[in-house]
């Protein structure tokens, strides 16, 4: 294994050209859906609620209905595809590293650490 650079040595930003655009945007859709859940939940007031007193509000049959379709197709998903395409970001990180001859990972005694060195 080649020796590690210097601290601060070939590291860089990734150039625009090198950056994946198509990551950036679902990346982007992501928070937003993140965002608009969270919204929906903590903007209804509902949340702040004894438990008594939320289930004593009876939800209109259009509001639940409503509900129900918001827990099936939004709640949590968001957060599902940002923690994806972290993970995908994370990994393709690791990859430039390897591939400009600069180890991800080292393992001691102590532990494997990750270094957090870009291409």
């Amino acid at each position: 294994m080649p020796p590690a650079p210097a601290s601060g040595a070939n590291t860089r930003p990734v150039d625009v050209s090198e950056r994946v655009t198509l990551l950036d945007v679902l990346r982007g859709f992501a928070l937003c859906g993140v965002f608009v859940a969270n919204s929906f939940v903590w903007f209804s007031g509902r949340i702040l609620l004894p438990r008594e007193q939320a289930q004593a509000l009876a939800a209109p049959p259009l509001e639940a209905v409503v509900s129900s379709l918001f827990n099936f197709f939004v709640n949590q998903k968001f957060v599902t595809l940002f923690a994806f395409l972290f993970g995908l970001g994370f990994s393709i990180q690791l990859t430039r590293a390897e591939a400009g001859g600069r180890p991800s990972f080292r393992c001691t005694r102590d532990g494997c650490w990750c270094c957090w060195a870009s291409a």
